[in-house]
Parts: structure tokens; sequence; C-alpha cells
């Protein structure tokens, strides 16, 4: 399929980017970005292929495109797609997976998807351009690794305060679960072990 003249969403580190397609050699594509920047992209890297327009309209349809995508993303539910899969365990297109939800295929849809999944790795691992719904057990346990990395960086922030705040009034009370904290500092100054 030739996609020279054609508005594309393709892949570039992790990222959904738009482009207008200049010129197709093989799998390479010369692309242009909405600042007019030129790239080149491979051709596998396309994930969504949109309506073919004249060049010096790109910047315009771009800026439409992506506030209709914005739109639409808004509306995805991951946590409800992964759920109406019911464990399936096979690769997904993203376009299949905006028909599921959306209950059509259009390439604003399937931006929308693809997107939204990009930003919540909860419940779909993406391989390439595809998407893989992780089980329940792989749900659980990243919810708990995330749960537990929160309680880990609150106890940095109080802890950290809690130093600022001995810091500035020497005099300050010493809330009683800054004990062991105190006594590691206060190891480490003297006898410079770490831990």
């Amino acid at each position: 399929m030739t996609l020279e003249g054609k508005i594309v969403e393709f892949l570039d580190a992790d990222t959904l980017r738009i482009g207008y397609v200049r010129k197709q050699e093989r799998d390479r594509l010369h692309v242009v970005d909405p600042r007019g920047r030129n790239l080149s992209v491979n051709g596998d890297h396309v994930v969504v292929v949109h309506r073919p327009a004249p060049e010096g309209e790109f910047p315009a349809i771009a800026r439409e495109i992506t506030e209709k995508v914005a739109a639409r993303q808004s509306e995805v539910d991951v946590e409800l797609l992964w759920q109406s899969l019911g464990g399936s365990q096979h690769e997904m297109e993203p376009a299949k997976l905006a028909e599921l939800f959306f209950a059509e295929i259009t390439p604003e849809a399937t931006s929308a998807v693809f997107r939204a999944l990009l930003e919540d790795n909860l419940f779909f691992k993406r391989k390439g351009v595809q998407f893989l719904a992780k089980t329940a057990e792989q749900v659980s346990t990243e919810l708990t690794r995330r749960q537990r990395q929160r309680e880990r960086e609150d106890l940095r922030e109080r802890t950290s305060s809690i130093i600022r705040q001995l810091m500035k009034e020497t005099d300050a009370e010493i809330p009683p679960e800054t004990g062991p904290i105190l006594d590691r500092i206060q190891n480490w100054l003297r006898y410079r072990t770490g831990d």
C-alpha cells in the first residue's frame, strides 16, 4: 500500500507522532512533521494511516486530527477495555481494540486507543504496534509494586521534611517515628558505615 501524500501516525521512541508522507521508498518513508522537519521513518513504525491531503494544508489538518484524537482519548477506559477482553492472551492490533471499545474503526479511534494504552501500561503490554492484555495476576503484582513505590516516596518525603525541620530548629520536637532514622544518621556520621 502506498502512503505517499497521506497523513500518518508513527512510533518514534515510544511516542506516537503525526506526519505527512512526502515520499515512500520500499520500507522507508520520508515524513514531514507539523513543524516542517524532515524525518525518515521505517514503514513498520506506522500505526495509523489518516486521509490523503495536500502538503500545504497538512499543519492545519494535523492540528484538527490531534484535537479529535485527544477528545476521543479522554473517552477511553483502559480497565474496561481490559475487562472486556476476558483474559484473552493474544496480541491485538490497535484498530481491533478501537473497534471493540468504540464499535468503529476510524483512524482517530485507533489513535486514541493506542495513545491511551501507551500512557496507562497497567493492563496492557505493547509489542511493537500491537498490544497484549496482561493477566489478572500481572495486574495485581503491578498494582502492589506501584503502591509500595508510592509508600517509599512518601516516607522519603516525610523523612527529608523532618530532617530539614530539625536542621532549621535544633530545639524542635522530634516525632517518635523518626527515632530509627536519626539513629541511622548518627551511626553513619559517627562510624561512616553505609547501609
